[in-house]
């Protein structure tokens, strides 16, 4: 056991987190099983997992209480329905990371999805690459109506998001103004 194993649950206690994400490095599944047993709040991970196969790792060890898969860096949405399927089964909730446009349909479409985490500047509305911007009011969106994932990319703006294989990404870190 940690020597200040006990008092960090307690300063915790005060403040009530929703959960603690990643707190450990994501290879640690053990260490996350331990935490989670034993600081008293709950685990969230997900964020830097790749495949179905890391997210069963923590289902089967009972090493989190919220995963967060982010649809583009788990092969897209069949991948992450089978992850949050998997997750319903072991009674834990979605809250994917970041892929706002999509994440919002996915944890609509699942009885276990929870919320969706908004990387400020880091979404396609931000980075000005759609149609019609999703529009967030006191936390809550309203889902496009349009077929599928409703995303409409803007051709002439997807451009500026261009990666080349082998040449370094040289742009300025993106920061939301209100921060």
């Amino acid at each position: 056991q940690h020597p200040l194993g006990h008092r960090w649950r307690w300063e915790l206690a005060e403040v009530s987190p929703g959960w603690i994400e990643e707190p450990l490095l994501s290879d640690d599944v053990i260490g996350h099983a331990h935490l989670r047993r034993t600081c008293g709040v709950p685990i969230a991970v997900g964020e830097q997992l790749g495949n179905r196969y890391d997210f069963w790792a923590y289902i089967r060890a009972e090493a989190a209480d919220v995963l967060q898969p982010n649809a583009w860096k788990v092969g897209g949405v069949g991948e992450w329905m089978k992850i949050a399927h998997a997750a319903q089964l072991a009674n834990l909730v979605i809250a994917p990371h970041d892929s706002l446009e999509l994440s919002c349909h996915l944890v609509g479409a699942v009885r276990n999805g929870f919320l969706v985490e908004n990387i400020f500047g880091g979404n396609l509305s931000d980075l000005g690459v759609v149609e019609e911007p999703l529009i967030v009011t006191r936390g809550r969106i309203a889902l496009p109506q349009q077929p599928g994932h409703g995303v409409v990319f803007r051709r002439d703006k997807l451009e500026t998001c261009r990666l080349d294989p082998g040449k370094p990404v040289l742009r300025e870190p993106s920061v939301h103004p209100g921060i």
